[in-house]
């Protein structure tokens, strides 16, 4: 039986700390004041933190709550000295508290079990589900809740993620799990640091898009999340009632995002035919630094427009032989789609281009050769993405200028002008290192951004 300390006097926190790394395993699991807020926002206190070792001992540190003596926020540096291994249900959320060590996120452990996210809407507590019905309006309704209501939804949790880590380690698949390793590590602490930078917005948000993103913006940032999660591993994005992901020009809702600085621009880098070069790369077809819809509408004698329309119809619609066995491109690309459909069939399962997470047969329902060759294709971006936000992110250390959204095919920038002409032109280089050509636009809002390419 799971027994339970409320930790009010922290006069002796170092030595619970050390009772903790006494333990093999530990889940830790916050409880934000407003579960409708993002992790990042300065509105939405932790309102409690949840420790369990070996699901055993719970130990629960009550931050902002109504039920309990609150602790000083700065002691959430003492986890930094936690040593035994932390498994979470959501590392980004926890990340935003402080940078712990050896966490690990249980929500990927099931994505690479199940290509699914960690189901947990049968972990209900009826006085938790009252309470967000009847207060749905009330600001910091989880810092009113019972604590120990809270703590009861924490064991459960607790229990599914242990349950779920055991399930993963049934596999015994070395290459598995050093793949998760580096997902974990990459992927997750990538887009978190994006999240973390936010988007500044200008004053006139609310008309663009309603007064429900009222609550969500902080000193004019508003923080996008991005979830992995998907059939594909391409992330969704979107929060606080704004798609991120999907971002309209024709609707004036981007003129809402302008740079937080007093001199600065928002910069967008966007991969020229993206998907088409990073097969190129798969299948040894160079496309060189000429726009790929030109060296196409060359060989279709077309225009550069119906190039586009014809290119993507034969390569998700199916490559007919006619065409396959005139033009080289496609001939290779339709070799490489058979070889990797014989070895789904044989093996069960492909692995991802750089990553090597497992897309298993027994995941997918319906797919066909087509499909399977489009959700490698969108792993293989979202994954040469990772690498190369990784080395951005990098480059950006020393500099007020941040990426503040990674789309599919597009990185955007706030710009401190301050910081030189010179970093614009490494950010491209970087983008470019593989031969992959960018467009580069720029202005004062998202909206009215224009191709500045040449000049950079």
């Amino acid at each position: 039986m799971v027994t339970f300390r409320i930790i009010e006097n922290t006069n002796n926190i170092k030595n619970i700390i050390s009772d903790i790394n006494m333990g093999s395993i530990c889940t830790m699991i916050p409880i934000f004041s407003d579960s409708n807020l993002h992790s990042l926002n300065d509105k939405n206190e932790l309102s409690m933190l949840y420790i369990n070792v070996d699901n055993n001992q719970s130990y629960i540190f009550p931050f902002n709550h109504c039920d309990s003596t609150n602790i000083d926020s700065s002691l959430i540096n003492n986890f930094f000295s936690i040593e035994i291994p932390i498994l979470t249900f959501n590392k980004k959320s926890l990340h935003g508290i402080t940078n712990i060590s050896k966490l690990f996120d249980v929500n990927l452990m099931n994505y690479y079990i199940n290509n699914t996210p960690l189901d947990i809407s049968d972990i209900r507590v009826n006085a938790i589900d009252v309470f967000n019905n009847r207060y749905y309006n009330l600001k910091n309704v989880n810092s009113f809740i019972p604590l120990t209501k809270h703590i009861e939804w924490c064991d459960m949790l607790s229990d599914k993620l242990y349950s779920t880590v055991d399930t993963f380690k049934s596999f015994n698949d070395k290459d598995m799990v050093n793949s998760y390793n580096r997902y974990n590590t990459d992927v997750i602490e990538s887009l978190h640091s994006i999240e973390q930078n936010g988007l500044y917005v200008s004053d006139n948000i609310v008309d663009q898009f309603d007064d429900r993103v009222k609550k969500h913006i902080n000193n004019n940032i508003v923080y996008s999340n991005y979830n992995i999660y998907t059939s594909t591993g391409r992330p969704s994005n979107s929060f606080g009632n704004i798609n991120f992901a999907a971002l309209k020009k024709n609707t004036g809702e981007r003129t809402s995002f302008i740079s937080r600085f007093d001199n600065g621009i928002l910069v967008e880098y966007d991969y020229d035919a993206y998907h088409l070069r990073l097969i190129g790369s798969l299948i040894g077809y160079n496309f060189s630094n000429e726009s790929v819809h030109e060296h196409f509408s060359k060989i279709y004698d077309v225009s550069y427009e119906e190039s586009k329309q014809i290119t993507f119809k034969i390569l998700y619609g199916g490559i007919d032989k006619e065409i396959s066995d005139n033009i080289e491109f496609f001939k290779k690309t339709e070799m490489f789609i058979d070889e990797l459909w014989s070895e789904f069939k044989s093996e069960k399962e492909i692995k991802t281009y750089i990553y090597n997470r497992p897309m298993c047969n027994r995941n997918f329902i319906d797919i066909d050769r087509s499909k399977l060759f489009n959700f490698y294709i969108q792993s293989m971006e979202t994954e040469y993405n990772i690498k190369k936000i990784v080395k951005i992110q990098e480059l950006l250390q020393n500099y007020n200028s941040k990426l503040v959204l990674y789309g599919y095919d597009s990185f955007l920038f706030d710009i401190d002008t301050r910081d030189g002409k010179q970093l614009l032109q490494d950010i491209r280089l970087e983008l470019e290192s593989d031969g992959f050509i960018t467009k580069i636009e720029s202005g004062k809002n998202y909206n009215d951004i224009i191709d500045v390419s040449d000049k950079i």
